[in-house]
């Protein structure tokens, strides 16, 4: 009985002898479990640095009035000056067009007329989807760069939920949001991004045809996109939401089960080891918290840029509209409506991209399941 009773007492020491070492070993080391060179540069620029260290104070920077209005309008005076020069450039066809307007009304042939008026719509057309095309690049990179970065979070947090206790979780966090960045990456290049593209081609040749009148397939298609975005939405929030409440259910149970059986089974110190438990699992929950809402900052971020980038396009199409209708230029008008349209679309699928992600790393930061008091 003395043998067992020294034992025990020999390994208190030990504990308590050697933590505090490590603690002051360990107390200028920064407690980072990503590192910042996996966020892309032109994301980080906007962003403090080392955002993932727990124990930075910079890590606040960025939740205050002052940084995200420094942050909104350095984007937007990244953004401007190209579609400003883009309004310019098309404000100036369109005053091109209203000559070739007031050419064609005086001009008794039919045919030259319609030549002067099919002229007019395909140099307003080519030169509008020459900016799409740059507009529809920056979302595939959104689409890239999420889905690269959640492929290095999801791993980060998932070995912190099983670090924690919370061994349901981290399955369910990770393997289920993993699907789900997969999913979502094929749905846009699959599905949404050729449903935009033949938008855009239908609002074209509308435009170019007059004669043709094929408003039907584009009503049917932007009916088609958003029937789209709003089942994948709900689907996936439902599913990730429910999972999440289960998970985190069997985790609370488990973790008492084990602090009962450390408790009680264990003589003398059981009740240290129970609270060992407690203490650790508060430990990870704080660096995870700190890792979730880091991550989340990172995809807003990821998506002002482009977002920001898109707004300005869409109140320059619809000024560069506004000047069309003012000009009596019908065909111009709806046609820059319509890419108006089709911008907005693409700032509610970065959106919705955005805000589910946003919600599933805040719900894992704070699922607390392993931390049960």
């Amino acid at each position: 009985m003395r043998k067992k009773i020294f034992f025990v007492l020999f390994v208190i020491i030990m504990f308590f002898s050697f933590s505090p070492v490590s603690a002051a070993e360990n107390k200028d080391e920064p407690s980072s479990v990503i590192d910042s060179a996996d966020i892309p540069e032109d994301i980080a620029e906007y962003i403090p640095e080392e955002i993932f260290d727990s124990s930075s104070e910079k890590f606040f920077e960025v939740f205050t009035i002052n940084g995200v209005i420094k942050t909104v309008c350095s984007i937007i005076a990244a953004v401007f000056p190209e579609a400003m020069s883009a309004f310019l450039l098309l404000l100036g066809l369109c005053v091109i067009a209203a000559v070739l307007r007031a050419l064609r009304e005086s001009v008794s042939s039919n045919a030259v007329g319609f030549m002067l008026e099919f002229v007019s719509v395909m140099c307003i057309s080519a030169a509008t989807l020459s900016f799409i095309e740059n507009l529809f690049d920056d979302f595939i990179t959104f689409t890239e760069q999420v889905s690269s970065f959640m492929s290095i979070i999801i791993p980060a947090l998932s070995a912190l939920m099983l670090t924690g206790g919370e061994v349901t979780s981290s399955a369910v966090f990770g393997s289920v949001l993993s699907a789900v960045v997969t999913f979502l990456q094929a749905v846009c290049s699959a599905a949404v991004l050729p449903l935009i593209s033949a938008l855009m081609c239908i609002s074209v040749t509308s435009k170019v045809c007059g004669e043709v009148d094929i408003s039907g397939f584009y009503k049917l298609i932007k009916t088609v996109i958003t029937y789209i975005l709003s089942a994948v939405m709900l689907i996936l929030t439902c599913v990730i939401t429910f999972q999440s409440v289960i998970a985190k259910s069997a985790d609370t149970a488990a973790v008492k089960g084990v602090k009962f059986v450390l408790g009680n089974a264990i003589p003398i110190i059981g009740g240290a080891l129970s609270d060992a438990v407690t203490t650790v699992a508060s430990s990870v929950s704080m660096v995870k918290s700190a890792t979730g809402i880091a991550g989340a900052v990172v995809i807003c971020v990821m998506f002002a840029l482009p977002v920001l980038k898109l707004i300005i396009w869409k109140i320059m199409f619809d000024a560069v509209g506004a000047v069309c209708a003012a000009f009596s230029l019908k065909k111009e008008n709806s046609f820059f409506s319509e890419i108006s349209e089709i911008t907005g679309f693409l700032i509610a699928i970065m959106a919705s991209i955005a805000v589910f992600f946003i919600i599933a790393l805040t719900a894992a930061s704070f699922s607390g399941g392993g931390a049960v008091k």
